[in-house]
């Protein structure tokens, strides 16, 4: 969606801005367009990890708030450094001295080049695999701070207070408005839509894999009617030929509600069709669908 600037809202579930590694980045960001950005300070200073700890930046605080001077300014004062212990004022004058840096750079690169920059110098790649519960979600990280990436080398913004301003308003834009809205089944009880898609209707997704193995069927059929009757004028249904998971290819099948519906209600669009496509001719044939979802919304 937002590759293909299409205005969206995604409900029930964590937003792409309030993803641990998107925050992350927002910080140091924050940071380098306004200095006096305290809490940006505190979160980018502690991550990665260094050599100053809880009490090393209350000191700091105490200090900056007796000068009247927000963090980033004092961990560059020596006067008020000198008050630490030798370690926390290295690892403190270093940090201050890469803000500086980074700030510098932030004037002759674009924005994404200066992301990849400080992604690089602060470590923050090697933090989140280490602070990772399994590979997979180490994986997902990755993923998603490439997504984010290629989604700034998109953007129109040539410098960082630009993009960060717009990046800001995007991210607290909680209003569902004329936007496509995002939900899980569950969350759709109750509203009505006039066009609704439905998306991952294959036997293990839908019904889920635990359903089929308990024997639970019709807790899933009442689901997959949930999601049907929400529509009011039309009703896409679509399933993967083959899915990626886990880094593994599989050839799913499709649910087996489908073949519950009526024949002479369903059009089917490519069925039995095992042509092998290219990421080329896959966004080719996808071109029509995205643009008539631009045109409903007047995007």
């Amino acid at each position: 969606m937002r590759a293909l600037k299409l205005p969206y809202h995604l409900s029930g579930a964590t937003s792409f801005f309030d993803r641990q590694e998107i925050k992350d980045v927002m910080a140091y960001l924050r940071l380098l367009t306004n200095p006096e950005d305290d809490a940006a300070f505190v979160r980018a200073v502690a991550t990665p990890r260094r050599d100053i700890g809880a009490s090393t930046l209350e000191k700091l605080a105490t200090l900056a708030q007796g000068r009247s001077l927000p963090l980033a300014r004092a961990a560059g004062s020596p006067a008020l450094l000198a008050t630490l212990t030798p370690r926390a004022a290295r690892a403190l004058t270093a940090f201050a001295e890469r803000l500086d840096h980074w700030r510098s750079l932030s004037t002759s690169v674009r924005p994404r080049a200066l992301i990849e920059q400080l992604i690089r110098d602060t470590g923050l790649a090697q933090h989140w695999r280490e602070h990772s519960s399994n590979p997979e979600q180490a994986n997902r990280r990755q993923q998603q701070v490439q997504a984010f990436l290629e989604w700034i080398g998109d953007r129109r913004e040539n410098s960082l207070s630009q993009l960060l301003t717009q990046l800001m308003l995007e991210s607290q834009d909680d209003e569902p408005g004329d936007r496509v809205r995002l939900m899980t089944l569950h969350s759709a009880k109750g509203l009505e839509f006039r066009h609704v898609f439905l998306v991952g209707l294959e036997d293990g997704i839908l019904p889920h894999v635990s359903s089929i193995d308990e024997g639970r069927l019709d807790e899933e059929r009442r689901l997959f009617y949930v999601g049907m009757t929400r529509a009011k004028e039309t009703l896409t249904l679509s399933y993967c030929r083959v899915r990626t998971r886990f880094g593994r290819e599989e050839t799913p099948e499709p649910s087996r509600f489908l073949t519950e519906m009526p024949a002479a209600e369903v059009r089917w669009v490519g069925k039995g069709e095992k042509v092998q496509q290219t990421v080329e001719q896959k966004q080719a044939a996808a071109r029509p669908h995205l643009d008539a979802i631009k045109a409903l919304l007047g995007a």
